[in-house]
Formats: structure tokens, sequence, C-alpha cells
């Protein structure tokens, strides 16, 4: 059972921003939530990321500077560089949602209105939420081992700029239609799993933001949602969408659903992962929950 948020008014705030964050014209919104901060009393000291893993970097001097909190405007990878240079403990992490997805925001019901979002960021209510962590590496929402990371890896490769949800039309087709489906090797807080083609693991319900891998998942349950997917095929891959889509999946026989603390992933050949949506490597994968928490900006 999650905690009731504990308030505490924002005064002094570092904001990392990714100036190419998402679809175009997203960023745009910054304008005026920055406004309706400064109205509201907050002291914002602003930053924008130059390249990959700058939000890190910026996260961590953040919390060395102290204050009454982390802002991160972005997506979910944005955030996901962010918590990974912080101190935990230190600051409290809010997020203005402008990526494609924007999963934990969506998760965390945080307003993409930018003032009611900056309402919300300005009142302080807090919580805690579970983290997870995938070869050492920090996560708030979803890593994903096979097709979506494939998916995924397409992508990032041929980014420049914004990215809207087109962009992944065309490598979703692509994959489907071509992606091998190798087979992995899973074990689940000790228990083998053989034969398994997606693996998931999942510390919020939304994925992707139209789909629910893990309706069950909850943020702060001490627990992630492992979701283990047999078999393996474009027809497989379409009805599985369609599960997501409708939050049936965990319905489907080849479906294994369970929450734990400890999931490993192997293969023969390396299989890609993705980390809130953006590029972990390839196996082999460990994945656990943290001990941990972090403390969350919310409406």
């Amino acid at each position: 059972m999650s905690e009731p948020p504990v308030a505490g008014r924002m005064k002094k705030v570092a904001m990392i921003v990714n100036p190419i964050s998402g679809f175009p014209g997203g960023p745009d919104r910054l304008g005026p939530f920055r406004e309706a901060l400064r109205a509201g009393g907050v002291e914002l000291a602003e930053s924008r990321t130059e390249g990959p893993g700058h939000a890190t970097e910026l996260a961590r001097e953040a919390c060395l500077r102290g204050g009454d909190g982390l802002l991160v405007v972005g997506g979910d990878g944005t955030v996901n560089e962010a918590v990974n240079g912080m101190l935990l403990g230190t600051l409290p992490l809010g997020t203005f949602p402008t990526g494609t997805s924007s999963i934990l925001a969506r998760e965390l019901r945080v307003p993409f209105d930018p003032l009611r979002a900056a309402t919300a960021v300005a009142a302080g209510h807090r919580r805690r939420i579970d983290v997870g962590l995938v070869n050492g590496r920090r996560f708030l929402a979803v890593v994903g081992v096979g097709w979506d990371a494939h998916v995924v890896n397409v992508v990032s490769a041929t980014r420049h700029g914004h990215l809207g949800k087109h962009r992944y039309l065309l490598p979703i087709a692509r994959a489907v239609l071509d992606y091998p489906f190798p087979g992995l090797e899973a074990s689940l807080d000790g228990g083998p799993f053989a034969g398994v083609r997606l693996a998931f693991a999942c510390n919020t319900r939304n994925y992707a933001a139209w789909f629910t891998l893990a309706p069950e998942a909850r943020p702060d349950d001490r627990r992630l949602d492992f979701v283990l997917l047999s078999r393996g095929s474009a027809r497989d891959m379409l009805r599985w969408t369609w599960g997501a889509f409708s939050g049936t999946l965990p319905r489907y026989r080849e479906t294994t659903c369970a929450k734990g603390r400890n999931l490993v992933v192997t293969a023969t050949t390396p299989v890609p992962f993705q980390v809130d949506g953006d590029p972990g490597g390839t196996t082999p994968v460990r994945i656990d929950l943290a001990e941990e928490t972090l403390e969350v900006i919310v409406p």
C-alpha cells in the first residue's frame, strides 16, 4: 500500500532541460511552464543537456549543490540519465514531460499542461517509488529484452533532433517482419524458464503511452513485475500488441507474469535490451530491485 504524499513547498529548484526531447513543438511548452514556476515563487537554476549522458553529470552537480528539488524537462530517457547521476536521498525528483511516451509521468499522473504541472511542482507533494537496476544501471519504468529493444536500437541509430511517434512506425513494421525472435534463458528469483522470446521488467503499468504490459505493476510496492513471452513470430507479435493495447496480455497462455525482485536473462547469441526507452546493450542481463527508493514530486 502506498503512503500518502508529503508536502514541502519548492523554493529553489535545479531544472535540467533536454532541448530535443520528444516531438516538434513539445518543448515550446517550456516557456509558460517556466513563467508559471517563477510566478509561484520558485527560483530556478536552469541547465540544458548538450548530448547523450550529459543529464547524468548535471544531476550529480545539482545534488551536490543542494536545494529543494531537481526537475527534469524531457522524456523517460532524460529522466533515466538524471536518476543515474543523482545522490539518492538528497533531492526529490520532479518531471515536466516533453518526451515521445513519458511513461513515468503518465504513471505518476504528472500534468502535461504547463500551468497545472508548474502548480504541482511548486506545491512539492512527494512520494517514494521503487528503483530498478539493470546490470547496475538504475531504471524507473521498463526494461525490455528482445524485439522492442531492437526497435529502440534502430530508431536511436537514425535519430536526428526531435523524435515523434511516427518515427517508430517503419522500424516497428520492419521488426515485425524480420526479427528472428532468438531464444532466451531466464531465471526469475532463481526459478528457470526456457524458450522465452521476449522478457520485460516493469515498475509501471504504462508502456509506450498506449500499452499495458503488467496491469498489476505498482511503482511503490517493493516488487518488480516480470513478463515473459514464449513462442515468437510476426503473427504472435501482432497478437501480443493487441493484448498489450487492451490490457489482456497476462491472459495469454504463452505469457508468464510474476512479481519478484530479480531476473537474469541470457542467450547463446547477443540479444539487445532497452532501458526506459533507450538502448541498454546486449545480453546477459541482470535485473534487480534496488534497496534504495527515490523521492518524487507528484500532483
